[in-house]
C-alpha cells in the first residue's frame, strides 16, 4: 500500500476505487501511468538531491553516512523497475515480488561497499 497524492488523483481523475480495483479502460491505464510518472519523477528528484549532498561528505564519514542511505538502493531499483515497465505499477508490483531472494541484499552490498547508492 502506498499513498498517492490527492492533487494528482483529482488531476487524472483517477479514484480510489479505481486504483483498488484496477483500471476498466485504457483510459485508466494512462491515467494511473501518469500519476505512477509523477510521483517517480518526484522520487527521482529527490535521490538526485540527496546524491549531491552526499558527494559533499568527507570521505571519512561516507561509511557512516551510507548505513542511513541503504534504503534509497531499494527505491532506486523500484524507480528502475516502474521506467521499464512503462510506469505501470500493477506489473512493477508483481515484477518486484518475483525477483530473486537475495537480489535487494546484493545491491546493498554493492552500495554500501562502494558508498553509492
Amino acid at each position: 500500500m502506498c499513498y498517492l497524492p490527492h492533487h494528482l488523483l483529482q488531476k487524472f481523475k483517477v479514484t480510489e476505487k479505481m486504483i483498488f480495483q484496477g483500471p476498466k479502460s485504457e483510459e485508466d491505464v494512462e491515467a494511473i501511468r501518469n500519476i505512477a510518472h509523477d510521483v517517480a519523477s518526484q522520487a527521482y528528484a529527490h535521490m538526485k538531491a540527496a546524491r549531491e549532498q552526499f558527494e559533499k561528505v568527507d570521505l571519512q564519514d561516507r561509511k557512516k553516512t551510507m548505513k542511513g542511505l541503504l534504503s534509497a538502493v531499494n527505491t532506486n531499483l523500484i524507480l528502475q523497475a516502474l521506467e521499464k515497465n512503462s510506469f505501470d505499477p500493477y506489473i512493477t508490483a508483481t515484477q518486484l515480488s518475483q525477483r530473486a531472494p537475495l537480489t535487494l541484499q546484493y545491491h546493498l552490498f554493492k552500495s554500501y561497499w562502494k558508498s553509492s547508492f
